[in-house]
């Protein structure tokens, strides 16, 4: 008998406790962002795709003009190969392959380094994100903004991301790309 009254009490007290902590759910102040979108977005994010691309397009001019030279270096030894000794022959051809794999770590060090410059330039895009959303939690006093790719289902007003894209186009409209190497 005196085990069913504490099982009753317990229950009692969780009622009472889920009662009293109702309210403080339903004053929960929510917000959700579309940060893939900003990300893709933002006026900041495009000036960065412009000029990565335009230095990998520079990138791959330069490297196509060392590739055309290496063919050419190749046919020239090709054509070399009955004229001159064999052993001179080998030490050209050593020459050649050294050349090509110096070309080969040259393209893997510009691919690095343009990556390296835009990651530079995306951590500038998130930092002022972090900003602009801190500043909005504080002005709107939300207590919780999730991402929207992690959430099954929001409610329209729920929504932020117009504002937030507002507000970083016009903090950042555009971010300088540290020039690779640097």
């Amino acid at each position: 008998m005196m085990r069913k009254f504490k099982h009753l009490l317990l229950l009692a007290g969780l009622f009472a406790a889920a009662i009293v902590a109702a309210p403080a759910y339903a004053q929960q102040n929510i917000a959700v962002v579309d940060i893939q979108r900003i990300m893709r977005e933002s006026s900041a994010t495009k000036s960065i795709t412009t000029q990565i691309e335009a230095q990998r397009i520079s990138y791959q001019q330069q490297i196509t003009k060392q590739e055309n030279d290496l063919r050419n270096a190749e046919q020239e030894l090709n054509k070399q190969r009955t004229i001159i000794s064999p052993e001179a022959f080998a030490e050209r051809r050593r020459a050649f392959e050294q050349r090509v794999g110096n070309l080969q770590r040259d393209v893997q060090n510009r691919k690095r380094e343009l990556d390296k410059s835009l990651n530079g330039a995306t951590i500038t895009v998130q930092n002022a994100l972090r900003d602009i959303i801190g500043a909005l939690v504080t002005e709107r006093k939300y207590t919780l903004i999730l991402i929207k790719s992690q959430t099954a289902y929001n409610a329209p007003e729920m929504e932020v991301t117009e504002e937030v894209l507002k507000r970083i186009n016009a903090k950042l409209p555009s971010v300088k790309v540290p020039p690779p190497g640097k």
